[in-house]
């Protein structure tokens, strides 16, 4: 009970370092950093004044995997515990899954036993179980800090985070359950109609005379996942032959209580930077090959990032196993196969678009080679997952400045401005874009007669609450760009560096504030007041905590 009150103590001034012990056979948390510890965290509740609370893990190679798994997902329970709690009360009211989900998760997990025990992808399967160890240690990390109301909550909406994302999509597409959005309300714009699309834009940029490449996301999401926590791990797992994972060091953008980012956007060790952004499967037949013998998306992804080498490397483990829950196109680029002032090799960049029962993949290096940039906007590029997922339909129904691959509103802005991008603050600039009372690109056959769906990063919190639009994604919901993420070599090898911020865009629209907003009353409990932050950049340190320049290189108000 010392140790934890010492630890609550030390949080009350928004730093905090523990390290976990095994005395005995015995796990035990306790204060401060020992370096033959386990694993030891950092966690700086720096939130109202950067937008980001900062958390990094690193755990010692010493210990086997499933210790250093347990330790590290212990210490996260235990450093967030009152970011999760205030998250449970925000975003997963819940105390379970609907029943015909959990079914789904039974067989699921019946099958993955049975896979194990096959003899085959010995080394995937050994880290599919520490990924399961992680999750149990943040629940039991959690638990252990948690007091009063705090232990008032379920297993389930401790650990829902992690994998949200595979609930989301079975919540929708099992037939027999009877309220298939249900009660978690980050889920609900995604279940209503026109709302289920626009999640992200990406874009991957050859700067002049292949000085760098920049890599760069905006996620698209409600004003309540604004509460946000940068990450970085360095988890020494080792490999059946006793290597180290290739991405045993990751730093990701992500939210409290997971372990991956959610957005997606990683950096690793292995000099590969992974981000992707959503596509509808508006062809509900696609459904049917939704199966529980499977990997869960959670965990597809997290043991891509740790397992490979190379981008093409990415899409091989990440494309096994395929569930056909939460739907991408993944962009992965090889920082190894690119010298600056050179042409890119080959097998720099591959894309990957999955749906339910398949997907498509390849390198689009030459692609990048010439165009000199990839970007990206919840539209399907290979035409066999395009016309798959039902596109062309859905082009007639609503316009192509919405379903279009090469007519969005947001393709045609890419094409545009992307020549305008010559160093990281350019980057950072385009990347907030939305101009769109005045920008042509963002008109529409709207009252008034624009949207800010049409654009780089949404604001659709400004739009006329009694405006008329076509289609309910062009319209005023509780919908925008909440961040930048914009990696590069320069930064990726200086200790997976990278350049963030937290907030709706500001550039050329007003700074969201809480108390203005026209979204009404929504719960923000220590959420910043005011998202008027400007760019940092966020690294790794040598020792494994994050290290965060607070000097901004891009702030325009």
């Amino acid at each position: 009970m010392k140790i934890i009150t010492l630890l609550w103590t030390l949080m009350l001034f928004g730093v905090a370092h523990a390290s976990m012990i095994k005395l005995d056979g015995q796990f035990k948390m306790v204060p401060g950093r020992l370096r033959d510890a386990v694993a030891f965290g950092y966690f700086d509740e720096a939130i109202n004044k950067t937008g980001w609370n900062y958390l990094s893990i690193r755990s010692n190679d010493e210990y086997s995997n499933a210790d250093q798994s347990y330790a590290a997902g212990f210490l996260e329970g235990a450093l967030t515990a009152k970011q999760i709690y205030i998250q449970i009360k925000i975003h997963y009211p819940d105390p379970a899954p609907p029943q015909k989900v959990q079914h789904f998760f039974d067989a699921n997990a019946k099958w993955e036993e049975e896979e194990k025990k096959s003899g085959k992808n010995l080394d995937y399967w050994e880290q599919r179980t520490n990924l399961d160890i992680q999750v149990e240690g943040i629940y039991d990390g959690y638990m252990a800090i948690a007091k009063g109301a705090m232990r008032n909550v379920t297993k389930y909406q401790v650990i829902v985070a992690t994998y949200e994302y595979d609930v989301w999509d079975l919540s929708i597409v099992l037939p027999d359950e009877g309220n298939v959005c249900y009660n978690e309300p980050r889920f609900r714009n995604r279940c209503h109609g026109g709302e289920r699309v626009d999640h992200c834009s990406a874009l991957i940029k050859i700067l002049p005379n292949n000085e760098d490449v920049l890599f760069s996301h905006v996620t698209w999401a409600g004003a309540q996942t604004m509460y946000r926590i940068y990450k970085a791990y360095d988890l020494r797992l080792h490999l059946r032959d006793g290597s180290l994972i290739p991405g045993h060091k990751v730093a990701m953008s992500s939210y409290p209580g997971r372990f991956t980012s959610g957005d997606d956007f990683y950096i690793t060790s292995a000099r590969l930077a992974i981000q992707e952004t959503t596509i509808a499967i508006w062809d509900e037949s696609l459904n049917k090959n939704i199966k529980p013998q499977s990997v869960l998306q959670w965990a597809r992804s997290a043991l891509a990032y740790r397992l490979a080498t190379s981008a093409q490397e990415w899409v091989e483990w990440y494309s096994l196993y395929n569930s056909g829950l939460y739907n991408n196109q993944w962009m992965v680029f090889d920082y190894n196969k690119f010298t600056p002032f050179e042409p890119l090799r080959d097998g720099a960049f591959f894309i990957f678009e999955q749906i339910p029962g398949g997907g498509h993949g390849g390198d689009m290096t030459a692609w990048l080679r010439e165009k000199t940039y990839w970007a990206s906007y919840n539209i399907p590029y290979f035409k066999d997952i395009y016309n798959k997922c039902g596109y062309p339909a859905k082009v007639i129904e609503w316009e192509a400045k919405a379903m279009s691959w090469e007519m969005a509103a947001r393709a045609q802005i890419f094409r545009r401005d992307h020549r305008k991008v010559t160093d990281l603050a350019s980057m950072a600039r385009l990347m907030r874009y939305n101009d769109f009372q005045h920008d042509p690109i963002s008109s529409c056959n709207c009252t008034p007669p624009y949207t800010s769906q049409y654009s780089i990063s949404s604001r659709s919190d400004l739009h006329k609450k009694d405006g008329v639009y076509p289609f309910p994604a062009l319209a005023f919901r509780d919908h925008m760009g909440t961040d930048v993420k914009i990696a590069s070599m320069k930064m990726l090898d200086d200790h997976l560096g990278a350049a963030i911020i937290c907030g709706p865009t500001y550039d050329q629209q007003p700074v969201f504030e809480w108390k203005t907003s026209q979204l009404g009353p929504l719960a923000h409990e220590d959420y910043p007041a005011r998202y008027d932050f400007p760019f940092y950049i966020a690294r790794m340190d040598v020792d494994g905590e994050m290290d965060f320049d607070y000097t901004p290189f891009y702030h325009l108000k």
